[in-house]
């Protein structure tokens, strides 16, 4: 699990050129702005570290039902680290069905300053406890 803040649980995330090398073999996705010494990540690559996020936080057996809302404001360079912050178990109401909707804020350190790089929400189904309860999160 991350650190629980304010803004939620908080996991640091890196992605490295290996992740955007293997994300382009497997995709198919060759684009020159993903290659290099300044390569891009794929945004599918990105939500991925947003999921692998998620997973820590809620845990094992939690399923993203959908990504909704989700901007990418700025991209992410091989090398990077960066903050996803998942809005906490406790501060969001379930529905009837177990879904609950989490907010995801994600940030990088650019020199002196955090900037923005994605925000949204995700629809999630948090795994159950072995009596049937949905769980409260944690990894």
């Amino acid at each position: 699990m991350g650190a629980i803040t304010e803004e939620g649980i908080v996991c640091t995330q890196t992605i490295t050129m290996s992740d955007i090398e293997a994300y382009a073999e497997m995709s198919g996705d060759r684009n020159p702005i993903h290659q290099g010494p300044d390569a891009i990540a794929h945004g599918a690559l990105l939500i991925g570290k947003i999921s692998a996020a998620v997973w820590m936080a809620y845990g094992d057996g939690t399923v993203a039902r959908a990504i909704e809302r989700l901007t990418i404001h700025r991209p992410v360079k091989a090398g990077d680290e960066f903050n996803i912050a998942v809005s906490h178990p406790s501060d969001v109401a379930g529905s009837r069905f177990g879904e609950k909707e989490i907010t995801v804020r994600v940030t990088k350190w650019c020199g002196e300053t955090e900037k923005l790089v994605a925000e949204g929400s995700i629809t999630i189904i948090p795994p159950k406890t072995g009596n049937g309860i949905l769980n409260g999160g944690g990894a």
